[in-house]
């Protein structure tokens, strides 16, 4: 014999009167994202090789790298204003 399934208990979730997800009070979300990116191999080499070298993770690298790119980007923007 098969039990009937009871839904009951969804329809405070599906009236949108309580979260599908509980989470503890006490915790924050994850403020982290991951993304992939396709590149070549050896850009990827290199990449990982200037992490390791600087010891620091891939998200903290692109970080550093991004404010460069974007200080550099601001500088030649207002020298040619």
């Amino acid at each position: 014999m098969v039990n009937k399934l009871d839904f009951a208990a969804l329809q405070d979730v599906l009236e949108g009167n309580e979260s599908a997800v509980k989470r503890w009070e006490s915790r924050e979300p994850n403020p982290t994202v991951q993304m992939s990116i396709r590149m070549h191999a050896n850009v990827y080499d290199t990449f990982r090789s200037l992490c390791k070298h600087e010891r620091r993770t891939n998200g903290d690298m692109l970080e550093v790298l991004l404010k460069k790119y974007l200080t550099e980007r601001a500088k030649t923007q207002s020298r040619a204003e």
